[in-house]
């Protein structure tokens, strides 16, 4: 069923946004869709329903490496996580950034986009992991 935001009493949208983002945890992205509105839309609507938006839904940009999004929670990627572990024991037994990231592309160990391994690519890990 399509509803169009725009066109329903607040009492209503309330009602209806406290079923889809509160008890079925769709995330704002996702009542855009279902809404044929636009997320500032959705967000402002939830607002105005005194409905709190959660904290992963005031993420911007790319997940970081060592994340990723499980039903619209950000979680834990434990593989990611492992290899981030082994890079800062690499860099911790003297390698460089591009050392690192050398031994990794040859290892065909896929990035978090499927890209090639760079030196600032490791810099960033370690400095998240600061």
């Amino acid at each position: 069923m399509i509803t169009y935001i725009k066109h329903i009493s607040l009492l209503k949208i309330k009602s209806f946004l406290q079923k889809k983002y509160l008890d079925e945890r769709l995330t704002i992205n996702q009542i855009a869709v279902l809404t044929m509105s636009s997320r500032s839309t959705v967000i402002r609507h939830l607002r105005k329903a005194e409905i709190p938006i959660r904290n992963e839904e005031h993420r911007l940009g790319r997940l970081a490496y060592g994340e990723r999004k499980v039903n619209g929670h950000i979680v834990t990627h434990q593989k990611e996580m492992e290899l981030m572990s082994k890079i800062k024991g690499l860099k911790n037994q003297g390698l460089s950034n591009q050392n690192i990231a050398d031994l990794l592309q040859g290892l065909n160990l896929p990035t978090k986009r499927g890209g090639q391994w760079s030196r600032r690519a490791i810099h960033s890990i370690l400095k998240s992991m600061e």
